[in-house]
């Protein structure tokens, strides 16, 4: 016999992502919803009804809106100044700290309680009650670009949300306001306490003063040094005498020299002294004007008091010296006595002299002045402190009534007629999406995780084996069930005898490079259940009815399932009663109604060795059912775990796998076929068994079962070529003793 090459290679030797974990395509998913399409359904109808049942039963939320303006307190620019505490003067960054600081108390705990205060706010809880309340429905938000917060808050009362934000905004702007005012205040009072303490000082230091003057006795009340204002007098007089004097001594001169000319007095250092004194006097006048405009009640106050003594005595002078620069003419003669320049001479002595003496005591006195210049050089520094302190306490109405509020409610809370949550439409819309979405994630999911193998063209490729043929999954119908297999010849016109047909017609198309068909011809599959004795059943009468002397032979001595097609009990003779000799072929092959179709069960079993598909005898018969059949079909046991179905494989011409549509695990099946090959049984190909889905893609007329009706049941006893009865006859099968005739060309 002529054997087909396979490949051998064990399913434990192919790499983990083999065909079966790479085969999930798109068009699988999209396939997998169609055929759980009521999965997807049903999930989707109960998410959206239990999610639809909590946003019915969800509360209504309102929610109330208000507006406050929150920035430090701005005062007026030109008393802005005055403030010790500064509050005005910020940088962005405290101005930003300010307004962070001030929100973050508007979201605090505290300010929440002393809303909860109140006892319209209470109802029959307690402060941390209405606190927890405000906590969970507050919610503040600025206005981007702008010092303007929106406070909302959220509640399921709409009356009672916008009381509540009512009474919390008002306490914050009120407690904010209160502590700018509390700044205020204890910033005049800091003024004040200051003031109070510079002017303890200023009366220590008058008093300092008062005491040196009277212990010294040489300071006037004024504060002036008595022997400087005496050393200043007696130097302008010794100026004067001895202008005199210069002057006297000109005139003599020049009358000595020109006795007949006037003698005019000389002026020039009259002049010179008079503007010396122009200069004094324009310098106190200005000092003068100065602590004038800087001082108030500038007249009791004794530095401005002693300069104006002084600018008078100075101007004393000036008109004494204008006075001695305008006499008359004089004229010298040399009678003129001596003994007034004498005089004259001896009084400038004598004032230079008591000059001496003055000098003298001011060195002596110098450091009762320096202490007394100290006192009242502290003393005016205490004095302008004093006015700059006074000059803020009576800005201080000013600017408090300058400055801005820190807080401004720009918008009250209204009561909200519509509530705000939840929005019902939106969320049964998202609760069906979301349903949906669900579903599909389920299905997909189950998809993903299901290994079953529902493409037949995957089963192939994953076993290396042609695909011979597709069987739909044939509904169960009293015209297809013979002893408990359907029988598709019943409706010959059916899409279930069509891929029958087919499974032939790829028979006979063979495998590329044979030239030979197969005669023996072996079904089987890796485990029971899988419908091989059906579709060895269906084949046989697929070749039967198109003219081919064909034989069944159930070879299945483990699970003999063929023998209710003849009626028989299981003691009559069979495929083993041949093998073991007790009877000849002949005599226990049945013939049924169809024509060409003849069936050998397996017999009387008992006791009998499996190892008898593996004899001779087995060979031999099968050499002489080939003489008197054109096909012989073996119905043979499944793979797995027995030795049968091996040695069978070995002595016939080709192989048929039958495969169960969408099986969950491919691995028994790969074993199956390793063993197979090990065995070096000519596989052929591979039958996919009872699809259900996608089957329109496989035939022209759509569904399976969907033609039953197309034509009556032909029973076996009918020659092919007659009109079909109405009903199909009983089965039967009778026995002959040798091989009925057969006649030529009947092929439907």
């Amino acid at each position: 016999m002529d054997r087909i090459p396979n490949n051998s290679t064990p399913p434990w030797a192919l790499p983990a992502g083999n065909a079966l974990d790479q085969t999930k395509t798109p068009a699988d998913y999209l396939s997998a919803v169609k055929r759980r399409f009521w999965l997807v359904a049903s999930t989707t109808f109960a998410g959206f009804l239990l999610l639809s049942l909590i946003v019915i039963r969800m509360p209504d939320k309102y929610q109330s809106l208000g507006e406050v303006q929150v920035e430090p307190p701005q005062f007026d620019g030109h008393v802005s100044g005055m403030m010790a505490s500064k509050i005005e003067q910020r940088s962005i960054d405290d101005h930003e700290k300010f307004v962070s600081n001030k929100v973050a108390r508007l979201r605090s705990r505290g300010l929440a309680t002393r809303v909860g205060l109140y006892e319209e706010a209470r109802l029959d809880g307690t402060e941390q009650d209405v606190a927890d309340e405000i906590q969970e429905g507050l919610s503040v938000r600025p206005q981007p670009g702008t010092n303007i917060f929106v406070v909302s808050m959220k509640g399921q009362n709409a009356a009672r949300v916008t009381m509540l934000l009512e009474k919390l905004i008002s306490s914050f702007s009120e407690e904010v306001n209160r502590e700018v005012e509390d700044r205020i205040k204890n910033s005049r009072e800091h003024v004040a306490s200051a003031l109070s303490a510079q002017e303890r000082e200023m009366s220590d230091i008058l008093d300092r003063i008062n005491r040196l003057v009277v212990e010294s006795k040489i300071l006037s009340p004024d504060g002036e040094s008595l022997l400087e204002r005496r050393y200043q007098n007696l130097r302008d007089a010794l100026i004067q005498k001895r202008a005199k004097l210069d002057a006297m001594e000109h005139q003599t001169q020049t009358a000595r020299m020109r006795p007949e000319s006037p003698i005019a007095p000389s002026t020039g250092a009259i002049q010179d002294r008079i503007a010396e004194l122009k200069i004094k006097e324009d310098s106190y006048v200005e000092q003068a004007s100065r602590l004038e405009r800087n001082i108030r009640n500038s007249n009791r106050d004794p530095v401005v008091i002693d300069i104006r003594n002084r600018l008078s005595n100075i101007q004393d002078q000036i008109r004494e010296y204008e006075a001695m620069s305008e006499p008359p003419p004089v004229r010298l003669t040399g009678d003129v006595p001596d003994l007034f320049m004498e005089s004259l001479r001896d009084e400038t002595a004598r004032i230079e002299q008591e000059l001496d003496k003055i000098n003298q005591q001011i060195q002596e006195t110098l450091p009762q002045m320096l202490a007394f210049r100290t006192l009242d050089e502290e003393r005016k520094r205490k004095i302008q402190s004093i006015e700059t302190l006074r000059q803020q306490l009576s800005n201080f109405d000013i600017l408090t009534k300058t400055r801005s509020l820190p807080v401004t409610v720009t918008a009250q809370p209204t009561q909200p007629l519509k509530p705000v949550w939840p929005p019902r439409k939106l969320l049964l819309a998202v609760s069906f999406l979301g349903s949906l979405a669900g579903s599909l994630g389920l299905v997909l999911l189950l998809e993903h995780s299901d290994k079953t193998v529902r493409s037949p063209e995957q089963i192939a490729e994953i076993l290396g084996l042609p695909l011979y043929g597709v069987v739909p999954r044939i509904r169960r119908h009293p015209k297809l069930q013979r002893a408990g297999h359907l029988w598709t010849t019943a409706v010959p016109h059916s899409l279930e005898a069509d891929s029958y047909r087919n499974l032939r017609a790829s028979i006979l198309g063979g495998v590329s490079g044979q030239s030979k068909q197969p005669r023996h011809i072996l079904v089987t599959s890796a485990k029971a259940g899988e419908g091989k004795s059906t579709t060895a059943l269906n084949l046989a009468a697929t070749f039967a009815r198109a003219g081919e002397r064909t034989i069944l032979v159930d070879a299945d001595l483990r699970r003999p399932s063929l023998g209710g097609l003849v009626g028989q009990d299981p003691d009559r003779p069979g495929l083993v009663d041949v093998l073991c000799g007790r009877n000849v072929w002949q005599e226990v092959v049945a013939s049924g109604e169809i024509p060409h179709l003849d069936l050998m069960t397996t017999g009387k079993v008992g006791e009998t060795p499996i190892e008898i598909l593996g004899s001779r005898e087995l060979r031999q018969l099968l050499a002489g059912l080939a003489k008197h059949y054109d096909r012989v079909i073996l119905d043979g046991p499944a793979v797995l775990g027995l030795a049968d179905c091996r040695m069978l494989g070995q002595i016939v011409d080709g192989c048929l796998m039958v495969v169960r549509a969408n099986p969950h695990n491919i691995n028994p099946i790969q074993r199956a076929k390793v063993m197979l090959e090990q065995s070096h049984v000519p596989l052929i190909g591979v039958v996919y068994n009872g699809l259900t889905e996608d089957y329109q893609n496989w035939s022209s007329y759509g569904s399976p079962a969907a033609h039953m009706a197309r034509g009556n049941a032909i029973p076996w006893s009918q020659p092919v070529g007659m009109s079909p009865m109405g009903q199909s006859a009983p089965l039967a099968i009778s026995d002959r003793g040798g091989v009925r005739g057969y006649k030529e060309g009947q092929v439907v």
